[in-house]
């Protein structure tokens, strides 16, 4: 037992496609031997923020590099960025009596959930760690056509709690907007994701706005105004698939 570490200390790498939305993290057999946790436990791990994730096993050739897998949200959840260190450590998980949970949607967009959302919610996030301040996205519910993200708002008892069947959901309809979330607070990968996102909702809002000016304009005019909304769409296409 004197062999156990408190911790260790790993780089984030992308998870695979498979874990994404999940809740999961990767690591090798080394570093499960050394925090004394196995496959199926709950850890918490540290970046600039704190959250909690499921152990899964890395893939053969990951193993003994000191790498640590997780998806996109957790790595939110955790203020990081792909190949930065976090740190990972056993931890104490409590049954969640009650998780209160609010959607993250953008200014002027507006939600309302049918009757059982709740049960819907819990079946969904069963056996999934949580604790305040993470954002989880719930297997079966979007907003057009994307998943849609939950922030952690209240957890009792305080910590990190596993939601079981004995939880309690409560859920808010009056949204947490994606405004309210600190750009200082997100990785830089998630800060040009949102940036990239908002340049085009900006661009369809503006080029719908001159349509109809446009139209009215000489041909040569048209033209050169053509080429270059497609040009901006161009840029914009580009930069999303570079994420």
């Amino acid at each position: 037992m004197s062999d156990i570490q408190e911790h260790v200390v790993l780089k984030v790498l992308e998870a695979p496609e498979s874990d994404v939305g999940l809740g999961r993290a990767r690591v090798d057999t080394k570093t499960r031997l050394a925090l004394g946790v196995d496959v199926g436990e709950v850890v918490e791990i540290v970046g600039k923020k704190g959250t909690a994730a499921k152990l899964f096993r890395m893939m053969r050739e990951d193993e003994g590099k000191g790498h640590i897998r997780v998806d996109r949200l957790v790595r939110r959840n955790l203020g990081v960025d792909v190949g930065d260190e976090v740190q990972i450590r056993k931890t104490v998980i409590q049954p969640g009596q009650r998780v209160t949970i609010a959607p993250v949607i953008g200014e002027g967009h507006m939600i309302s959930f049918g009757q059982g959302i709740e049960n819907f919610v819990k079946r969904g996030l069963l056996k999934r760690p949580v604790t305040k301040g993470d954002l989880v996205i719930v297997p079966g519910i979007a907003l057009m056509g994307g998943a849609l993200p939950f922030m952690v708002i209240e957890v009792m008892p305080e910590g990190i709690v596993q939601i079981v069947d004995d939880s309690v959901i409560e859920m808010k309809e009056e949204p947490v907007r994606e405004s309210g979330l600190s750009s200082e607070e997100l990785p830089p990968g998630e800060v040009y994701s949102n940036l990239v996102q908002t340049l085009r909702k900006a661009t369809e809002l503006i080029l719908e706005q001159f349509t109809d000016p446009l139209a009215k304009m000489p041909t040569e005019t048209r033209e050169r105004a053509r080429e270059l909304a497609e040009a901006i769409r161009k840029l914009l296409t580009d930069a999303e698939s570079d994420q």
